[in-house]
């Protein structure tokens, strides 16, 4: 089972990502992870790009997996591999409601992260505000060449009820011909 989860930030795909792999014993990877370089002093730096397709190849090397990330235009072998995309298509207020209630748990030590700050928050709050004009657009005509394996949600409870009830199984994950689209 090879899936990749794309959407806003705050849109759900952690969450996403952790509930099927849990489900289906699938592991999973954030691509924030190797975008950003864990090992900086400060928050924000971005790793060398050839460290990132590095550690990127590594995930898709293996037989099964999960990536989760905002990002697209590096990601075309994992569209390629994947079995099925998730669009996680959450609303801007809501993505920006768990923006904030992230900045929090992390600034408080609830989440175990570099501690950002006010500055660091306005700008992700800006980058949610245009995510689906300026990122989600071209990430859609970057997947467009694979609807047959593209499932589109609008918010978590829709899933949460498909996967509740079966059906987002792992058979439905692996058959591309099986296209739900839910705009």
């Amino acid at each position: 089972m090879k899936i990749h989860i794309i959407g806003g930030p705050g849109g759900g795909k952690t969450w996403l990502a952790k509930h099927l792999s849990h489900k289906y014993n699938v592991p999973t990877f954030d691509l924030d992870d190797i975008f950003w370089d864990r090992n900086a002093g400060r928050y924000g730096a971005k790793a060398a790009p050839e460290k990132r397709d590095s550690d990127l190849n590594a995930i898709l090397n293996k037989n099964s997996w999960i990536v989760e990330g905002v990002y697209y235009s590096w990601l075309m072998r994992s569209f390629q591999l994947s079995d099925r995309i998730i669009v996680l298509k959450t609303s801007t207020r809501l993505r920006a409601v768990r923006i904030i209630k992230r900045f929090i748990k992390r600034n408080t030590g609830l989440i175990k992260s570099k501690k950002e700050s006010l500055s660091d928050l306005w700008q992700l709050l800006k980058w949610n505000h245009g995510f689906d004009r300026n990122n989600l657009k071209p990430a859609l005509r970057i997947i467009a060449d694979f609807q047959d394996k593209v499932i589109y949600y609008e918010n978590l409870s829709q899933i949460s009820k498909e996967i509740e009830n079966g059906l987002v199984s792992p058979c439905r994950l692996y058959d591309p011909s099986r296209n739900s689209k839910i705009i």
